[in-house]
C-alpha cells in the first residue's frame, strides 16, 4: 500500500497519455538503432596511434578494408536513426507533460551527440576508402590517424556524458509520467548516475575502475533495445480492440 502511494505521488495527475502513433514508431526506430549497432566489428592489428608508422596505418587499412567500411556504413545509418529516435523520446515526454523543459534538454543532448558522432565517423572516414588512402602523404596519413584517436578519447568523455544526460532526463520524465514500464526508467537513472560518477574522476585524484567505462557502453547500447522493447509492448497494450 505504500508502495502504491508512493508511485501515485511520483506520477504527475496533469499527465496525459502519448499519441500511439509516436509509441509506434519511437518503439520501431529503437529496435532498428539497436540491430543496425550489431553490424559494428573491431578491426584487427589496430596500430597504437602516436607510435604507428604510414607503412603500418596503410597496411592496417588494406587489411581491415571490409571492416572499416562495414562500420563507416553502419555509424552513418545509425547517426540518422538515433536522429529520430530522439525526436520520438522529446514527443513522447512532450506529449505526457506538456509544460515539461525535458524534450527540449533531449533535444538538445541528442543534437550534440549527433555532431560528435559524425565529427568521429568523418575523422576515421577516410580509411575506409584504401585508395584515397595511398593517394595521402606519410605524414598527413599519420595525423589523420592521430585526429581520430583524439575524437575516440573526446568522445570517451564528452560523448557519454551527453548521452547519459540524455538517457537521465527521458527516464526521469517516462517514470513520472509512466510512459514505460518503471524498471526501465531506473535502469536509465542507475546508468546516468554511474555515468555521473566516470565524468567526475576528471577532477578526482583517484581513477573510476575502467570496468565502469565498459559498463556505460554496453547500457548505452542495449538501452535502445530496452526502450524500444518497452515502448513495443505499450503500443500493442493500446491498439484498438474490435467491437
Amino acid at each position: 500500500m505504500a508502495a502504491t502511494s508512493a508511485e501515485q505521488a511520483l506520477a504527475d495527475q496533469s499527465t496525459e497519455p502519448p499519441s500511439r502513433t509516436t509509441l509506434g514508431r519511437t518503439a520501431l526506430t529503437g529496435l532498428l538503432l539497436f540491430l543496425v549497432s550489431l553490424g559494428s566489428m573491431t578491426p584487427e592489428g589496430t596500430p597504437s596511434p602516436g607510435d604507428a608508422t604510414a607503412a603500418q596505418i596503410r597496411a592496417y587499412a588494406a587489411d581491415n578494408d571490409a571492416i572499416i567500411r562495414l562500420n563507416t556504413l553502419t555509424a552513418l545509418v545509425s547517426v540518422v536513426l538515433f536522429a529520430f529516435f530522439v525526436v520520438g523520446l522529446a514527443q513522447l515526454v512532450g506529449q505526457a507533460r506538456k509544460d515539461s523543459p525535458v524534450p527540449g534538454v533531449i533535444l538538445l543532448c541528442g543534437a550534440v551527440a549527433t555532431a560528435q558522432t559524425l565529427l568521429l565517423v568523418a575523422a576515421s572516414s577516410i580509411f575506409a576508402f584504401p585508395h584515397e588512402v595511398e593517394g595521402l602523404a606519410d605524414s598527413d596519413i599519420v595525423n589523420l590517424f592521430t585526429l581520430t584517436a583524439v575524437t575516440e578519447w573526446f568522445a570517451s568523455r564528452t560523448l557519454v556524458s551527453v548521452c547519459m544526460l540524455l538517457v537521465g532526463a527521458f527516464s526521469y520524465a517516462a517514470l513520472r509520467s509512466r510512459i514505460v514500464a518503471r524498471w526501465v526508467c531506473w535502469v536509465g537513472l542507475a546508468l546516468a548516475a554511474l555515468a555521473a560518477v566516470k565524468v567526475a574522476d576528471i577532477g578526482l585524484p583517484g581513477e573510476v575502475p575502467s570496468g565502469t567505462f565498459l559498463f556505460l557502453i554496453f547500457g548505452w547500447w542495449l538501452w535502445p533495445l530496452a526502450i524500444g522493447g518497452a515502448l513495443g509492448v505499450r503500443w500493442l497494450r493500446t491498439r484498438p480492440r474490435k467491437s
